[in-house]
């Protein structure tokens, strides 16, 4: 595939250049957060509940339902407005916490049971529908990120590490950790993805399933060092024109003075 002929730009401009839906996204959701913030600092836990509520039952079901439209514009999950959904959703679980459970690994039963139910109505709800209608439909409706499998699979993970506190290996991780949303933003830029990622793929899509199995895994692997590099090397940069300095002053000037203002 050719590069877009913008595409250079883009990499410069991403938020205007639309060149990432979840880093616009993120982008937007950044200023609403403190508007989100009060709201749920000020809101009881009870009215947290029903406001989590309500998100369920106007963004997860309507869009569950076969031959219904995206009522309320959140793209499958793909929007601002999704994301701001579940920044609601992790105040609580930050705020209020959910239930304790005397054994952590049920956090995971939750987790892969959420997948394994949605996988299960992908497979049966295809081939009912291929051998009675003629071909396959509504099989992806619960392999979306505003199912409500795939929201309770999020929690259950994120409720699974939040009760792992490693003694051992904790900078390690929090080296990679800081790395990854740096990855994202690196394998999604059409000069990786067009011209590395789509073609390392074309060259084994057509080899024995062992072969591409191992091949995409590699990819991936591959991928995620190759682009963690990067994203490394762009924070030392940063560093090493102090670009860092410059954007906490800007966060202490601008940011923190506006959460002020708002607070009062």
């Amino acid at each position: 595939d050719k590069l877009d002929e913008n595409a250079y730009r883009n990499m410069f401009f991403p938020i205007l250049g639309n060149l990432n839906w979840y880093f616009t996204a993120f982008f937007g959701l950044s200023m609403f957060s403190p508007f989100l913030n009060i709201l749920m600092k000020h809101m009881t836990k009870n009215q947290h509940k029903y406001l989590m509520a309500v998100i369920f039952v106007l963004f997860c079901i309507p869009t569950r339902i076969p031959e219904v439209s995206d009522l309320f514009k959140i793209s499958g999950g793909y929007s601002m407005l999704w994301l701001c959904a579940m920044y609601i959703i992790g105040g609580y679980i930050k705020i209020h916490g959910v239930p304790k459970l005397k054994n952590r690994y049920l956090w995971l039963v939750g987790f892969f049971g959420s997948g394994i139910i949605a996988w299960l109505y992908f497979i049966v709800m295809y081939h009912i529908t291929r051998s009675s209608l003629g071909e396959a439909k509504y099989h992806k409706i619960f392999l979306s990120y505003t199912s409500p499998f795939m929201v309770l699979a999020a929690i259950c993970l994120l409720e699974f590490f939040i009760t792992i506190n490693p003694q051992k290996g904790k900078k390690f991780i929090c080296t990679v950790s800081s790395l990854t949303f740096g990855i994202f933003i690196f394998h999604t830029q059409d000069l990786y993805w067009k011209m590395v990622l789509i073609e390392s793929v074309n060259k084994i899509a057509d080899k024995p399933t062992f072969v591409v199995v191992l091949g995409v895994n590699a990819i991936v692997l591959g991928t995620f060092i190759v682009c963690g590099i990067a994203t490394f090397l762009q924070i030392q940069l940063f560093k090493l024109l102090r670009l860092d300095k410059l954007c906490d002053l800007v966060q202490n000037k601008l940011y923190k003075k506006a959460s002020k203002m708002l607070e009062s």
